[in-house]
């Protein structure tokens, strides 16, 4: 079974969601037909809930972002495949600016950062930038058009800032050493 749902930002239809059930596993697949700018995530909405799909990334001349999930999965969060009705993308919010005044660039990676595979693989980023916290509690990635995020499995945690002219993603880090929403 297949449906295909136009994706609005805002008023605006931007692209389409397609989704697909199969096997009690049900696929979407979001995918825009203009040029975004700046980190604009996609989701799907049903009677009971909202779900997720993920990050719209650059993908030739478009933008798509797919998600898979089990048509139970799909239940406890108060969804199912007849229900999804609208699909809609969020622009993150205004970028802060900020100065380098309260973040330092990564030259040895601290010991507290090394518990946590993707914390440890972004502070290993050319140009990534940690808060001047004794224990740091975010790290920020420079965010590139020209080239993908370096864990694009923790993007959907990134808030956008502008730091001295450049835009970062910026991750929290929990108190063991985890990426979380910052």
């Amino acid at each position: 079974m297949e449906k295909t749902l136009p994706l609005y930002l805002g008023p605006s239809v931007i692209g389409s969601v397609v989704c697909r059930y199969e096997d009690l596993h049900i696929t979407l697949s979001a995918k825009t037909y203009i040029n975004i700018s700046g980190i604009c995530r996609a989701y799907v909405r049903g009677k009971n809930g909202n779900l997720l799909i993920g990050v719209l990334a650059p993908s030739g001349n478009s933008f798509s972002a797919e998600k898979s999930i089990s048509a139970q999965r799909l239940s406890s969060q108060g969804l199912n495949f007849d229900e999804i009705t609208y699909a809609y993308a969020v622009k993150a919010e205004s970028k802060q600016e900020d100065t380098t005044s309260g973040w330092f660039p990564v030259r040895e990676i601290p010991e507290a950062l090394r518990r946590s595979d993707v914390i440890y693989a972004l502070a290993g980023t050319t140009n990534a930038l940690l808060d001047n916290a004794t224990v740091p509690r975010a790290i920020a990635v420079p965010l590139a058009t020209d080239r993908p995020f370096p864990r694009p499995d923790v993007l959907c945690l990134a808030s956008p800032r502008q730091i001295n002219g450049t835009l970062y993603g910026v991750i929290g880090i929990s108190d063991s050493g985890f990426p979380k929403k910052y």
